[in-house]
């Protein structure tokens, strides 16, 4: 399952947003080879559908670190973001958690996994940072970058 926000400043490949496309759709572009299904759920700050992509029962969450920004405080979005993984802690997801970060927040996001797993102990070993290198001019259309993604979801989803 890949959840991401439709704000065109959350999409990180220009022409992308310029065609009103969103990352899951260059993310799904991305490893449509690898033959897994699968379902976007665009967010927001309102978002509401956790038990509905609870129900669907997910082996993993392509989830952008930035999935609920809204035209509002990014704290109100990490509270949103803690709130959906809670709520996801005793499925059996797992969850790639990507962002752009700034190379100088860099070290505070990779720190992430070690956050979330020591709030939500129930996610130990089922939570990887992706960091999408470029800063703002990143792109799931970049071939290293599709590269890594692709590794990193058959790591996870021990595909071959």
């Amino acid at each position: 399952m890949l959840i991401d926000s439709t704000l065109p400043k959350l999409v990180y490949d220009d022409q992308s947003q310029t065609q009103g496309r969103t990352n899951a759709d260059d993310i799904t572009d991305a490893i449509d080879d690898l033959r897994i299904q699968i379902t976007k759920e665009t967010t927001s700050l309102a978002w509401y559908r956790e038990e509905q992509v609870l129900k669907l029962d997910p082996d993993l969450i392509v989830i952008h670190l930035s999935a609920f920004y809204d035209q509002t405080n990014p704290r109100d979005s990490d509270r949103k973001l803690d709130g959906f993984l809670r709520y996801m802690a005793n499925s059996r997801a797992k969850f790639i958690i990507y962002s752009r970060a700034a190379d100088e927040d860099r070290e505070d996001v990779e720190g992430l996994v070690n956050f979330v797993e020591s709030k939500i102990p129930q996610l130990q070993k089922r939570v990887w940072y992706l960091p999408i290198p470029g800063g703002q001019k990143a792109s799931f259309r970049d071939k290293n970058t599709k590269r890594e993604l692709k590794l990193l979801v058959k790591q996870v989803l021990q595909l071959s």
